[in-house]
């Protein structure tokens, strides 16, 4: 059960600093890594818990917190002295909201070792649609992105991020495929953007794990913007085997080829 303190409350009270308020949300992405607490404070003594039993692949709603900087620890869950990403000196601005995500893996054999991706999650405000993508996937490589049939992005790396992509509302084909080997790894169609929607799509998992709960997926979640309510998630069940029309986008993928 995730648990979320009021931030707001818990680092007013260990920050000395303008009156102006940030919004910060945080992410689970690491499919080895079990729950974790996020403790975070304006000096190293003074770390508080703000989110308890966080667990892949879920996330907070937006925290408020006070404009500084700070001091912030993702821990196992209920294992405050066991340090598994430390960042320090983070400023965080007024007016600005941020995305903090843990990616990677927990094996330390990994070429990919778990470590924190922070965002900032303010689009420009327009009449268009706007999406951005991160790419999460510890073991999916390089990833190449299609859009209604064409390349958009090539040789997606993991650990990076997109701007937010200006997009007329409408309805749009995505696909993500791996660029060593041609393979779709997920793909929906007819996904509907609207006016003003801010989102992100976070390519999660693993593409070698056969558990669903751990496979390669993607998180599409509502960002701070203009939504109503942000901090919404929700997982897209676009797993391959359940892939509407699947077949169709790898004859499209090889016919590129």
């Amino acid at each position: 059960m995730i648990r979320t303190h009021s931030a707001a409350v818990a680092l007013a009270m260990v920050v000395l600093s303008s009156p102006a308020l940030a919004d910060v949300r945080f992410f689970h992405l690491s499919p080895d890594t079990p729950a974790v607490d996020v403790l975070a404070g304006a000096s190293e003594d003074t770390k508080a818990p703000i989110v308890e039993g966080l667990s892949y692949p879920n996330g907070t709603g937006y925290l408020p917190v006070p404009t500084g900087n700070y001091f912030i620890d993702v821990t196992p869950a209920g294992m405050p002295s066991m340090v598994a990403i430390d960042l320090n000196d983070i400023a965080l601005d007024g007016a600005t909201s941020y995305t903090a995500a843990a990616i990677g893996t927990l094996d330390d054999s990994d070429d990919v070792p778990l470590t924190a991706l922070l965002l900032e999650d303010n689009a420009v405000v327009s009449d268009l649609a706007q999406l951005r993508i991160v790419h999460a996937s510890p073991d999916a490589g390089l990833v190449d992105i299609f859009v209604d049939g064409g390349l958009a992005l090539d040789d997606f790396a993991f650990g990076s991020a997109t701007g937010y992509l200006g997009l007329a509302a409408g309805l749009y084909d995505i696909e993500i495929v791996q660029a060593s080997t041609g393979d779709t790894l997920a793909a929906f169609s007819q996904l509907e953007l609207t006016s003003r929607q801010v989102s992100t799509a976070f390519a999660i998992g693993l593409v070698g794990s056969t558990d669903p709960d751990f496979g390669f997926n993607v998180l599409l979640t509502n960002d701070a913007a203009v939504v109503p309510e942000p901090g919404s998630v929700a997982m897209l069940s676009i797993g391959i085997a359940s892939l509407a029309g699947l077949a169709l986008r790898r004859r499209r993928r090889r016919a590129r080829g």
